[in-house]
């Protein structure tokens, strides 16, 4: 049965009554963001210099949707259980995930033929207990963007609409010497040469696995890949530009598990050599 989870090896479909809404699978995968990096932006230099020896993922909000077909359910006794534990391990079978979660309240409750309510959570350390395996590669073509000289097919990652234009999209230019009176028209400015502003790209990317298994294998590959040491490099196509790189963010906008996986997210990228 789908949606069935488990706290703390505890069937809470069978203790409680509730199964897990798809809808939640979308806020289980999501990327933590990374936290902001110290960074320093000179004015006689492109982009920006970041420090990014030690990059750590910050806290990330989970919101799981319950619903219960049961004429019998316990919202109360199972909002207690979660008030009691604090954190807790939650296993989801569907998607072959655990995550330590810990319960910050209900966001939202409808009810009606079936029970339905929102529960917010807090992920306070990402990625606790992972165990990197690297990625097995399918069928997918190359697709002409290579991550630190490998092309991201190696993921079985297909590149979307708008990744082009977001990627050669040209960077802003940093704001140089001004100099304004009543005395002259206009104003004068001293900003040659030009330097270039850092500028965020995003990746708009698909993912189609065989099963579950291989899709969270791949798609957490590339996040450990994403948040090593030191910036990443990106190369696109026929631009002769290698783009330095740091993670910022993700979000998933279409996940389905109906025998294969089919997942379309983006990936907030900071270029940093402008």
């Amino acid at each position: 049965m789908k949606g069935i989870f488990y706290i703390d090896g505890q069937n809470v479909s069978q203790q409680y009554g509730f199964v897990l809404s798809e809808g939640s699978y979308v806020s289980l995968l999501a990327y933590p963001p990374l936290k902001e990096p110290e960074m320093n932006s000179w004015a006689e230099y492109s982009g920006i210099e970041v420090d990014l020896s030690a990059p750590k993922l910050d806290a990330v909000t989970r919101r799981l949707r319950l619903c219960s077909f049961r004429p019998v359910y316990d919202l109360q006794g199972f909002i207690g259980l979660l008030q009691s534990k604090g954190k807790s391990d939650f296993t989801f079978p569907d998607l072959g995930i655990t995550q330590t979660l810990r319960y910050v309240g209900c966001t939202g409750i409808d009810v009606g033929d079936v029970l339905e309510c929102e529960l917010e959570f807090c992920e306070d350390e990402p990625l606790k207990g992972f165990t990197f395996q690297a990625p097995i590669a399918g069928n997918t073509p190359n697709q002409g963007l290579q991550l630190d000289g490998v092309d991201i097919s190696v993921y079985n990652l297909q590149l979307l609409d708008g990744t082009a234009s977001s990627v050669l999209k040209p960077s802003m230019i940093k704001p140089g010497l001004l100099i304004t009176s009543r005395g002259i028209t206009g104003q004068k400015s001293s900003m040659v040469p030009l330097y270039t502003q850092s500028r965020d790209v995003t990746l708009k990317l698909f993912m189609k696995c065989a099963g579950m298994n291989l899709f969270v294998r791949n798609y957490y590959s590339l996040l450990h890949k994403l948040i090593q040491p030191g910036e990443r490099e990106l190369v696109y196509g026929l631009y002769d530009q290698s783009l330095k790189f740091f993670y910022k963010y993700s979000a998933i906008n279409y996940f389905s598990n109906d025998g294969s996986v089919w997942c379309e997210f983006d990936v907030n990228v900071c270029i940093t050599n402008g």
